[in-house]
């Protein structure tokens, strides 16, 4: 479960003054495409995440849709590692649903997020807490066609995170990759993006589902 925790804390997932020889204007790009994360509208992403364990040799994947907004989302996953992710913008709340037919109950998780930690700077990001030309260094950055990838260092001391590489298409926000404190490559993709007109206004509100387990 604690490994779970930490995946969402990096994963769930939606992303100051550059090195030597990179303009400001680099991470502005990031900051416009990281745009929508603090916006007080709905953005519904449709991602595909994958994470090869170091120590495994194993690579897992995995589907699910992600409704984000300033300081909130929703994260949905489906198939053999069903959970779900809310974030409420003081708690974490991540259920893990047992495999088809295991009789075990949903196994709940409740995190207090601290909104000003160091080593949750790719979290904070993502929820629309900071601005990267803000909160990141630029390492280096190499274009393909028409995407463009950018190695980004966190300021603080400890990030949390290693080699985070963030991918823009055409300056949309189009994946991110990055290396967690035990080597585990974690890759997301964002196959598709879209504005949601009429948000449930319980969208970012976490319901106990019955008989599980809740860890604190």
């Amino acid at each position: 479960m604690f490994r779970i925790v930490r995946q969402a804390l990096f994963a769930i997932a939606f992303m100051g003054m550059a090195s030597a020889g990179f303009a400001k204007t680099d991470l502005k790009s990031l900051d416009q495409a990281t745009a929508f994360a603090r916006s007080s509208k709905v953005v519904r992403l449709s991602v595909e995440k994958s994470v090869v364990s170091e120590l495994l040799g194993k690579e897992t994947k995995s589907e699910g849709i992600v409704h984000v907004r300033k300081n909130r989302f929703r994260w949905e996953v489906d198939g053999a590692e069903k959970s779900t992710l809310v974030y409420d913008g003081t708690l974490l709340w991540i259920a893990a649903y047992p495999p088809p037919g295991f009789d075990e109950p949903v196994q709940v998780t409740k995190t207090k997020i601290n909104r000003k930690s160091n080593d949750q700077v790719l979290f904070r990001l993502l929820t629309g807490d900071l601005v990267p030309s803000k909160s990141f260094t630029l390492v280096s950055q190499k274009t393909e066609g028409s995407e463009v990838s950018f190695v980004l260092k966190g300021k603080g001391e400890d990030s949390g995170v290693k080699d985070l590489t963030v991918r823009l298409q055409e300056g949309t926000l189009a994946g991110l990759s990055y290396r967690d404190d035990v080597d585990n490559l974690t890759d997301l993709k964002i196959k598709k993006r879209e504005n949601v007109k009429a948000p449930g206004k319980n969208l970012f509100k976490f319901e106990i589902p019955k008989g599980a387990e809740v860890n604190e």
